[in-house]
């Protein structure tokens, strides 16, 4: 397969995600499918890895144990 123009902004907006604010990226991404470069499903794999940045895994959480103070 050979380059394609929508497969790199794709990436490129991905690769944006952290760097700059979310809405940011997903107004660019409106603004290439407006001007029939990038589709909606593009905008739906640029929101799922926005979406992934905030998952938060719960196998790493810990559970804090309460330590209830004694009367001196």
């Amino acid at each position: 397969m050979g380059f394609s123009f929508r497969e790199t902004m794709k990436n490129a907006l991905i690769q944006a995600i952290g760097k700059k604010p979310d809405f940011e990226i997903i107004l660019a991404a409106g603004e290439w499918i407006k001007l029939g470069k990038m589709t909606e499903s593009d905008l739906a794999d640029i929101q799922a890895a926005i979406d992934a940045q905030y998952v938060i895994d719960e196998t790493i959480v810990e559970e804090i144990p309460i330590i209830e103070e004694t009367e001196v």
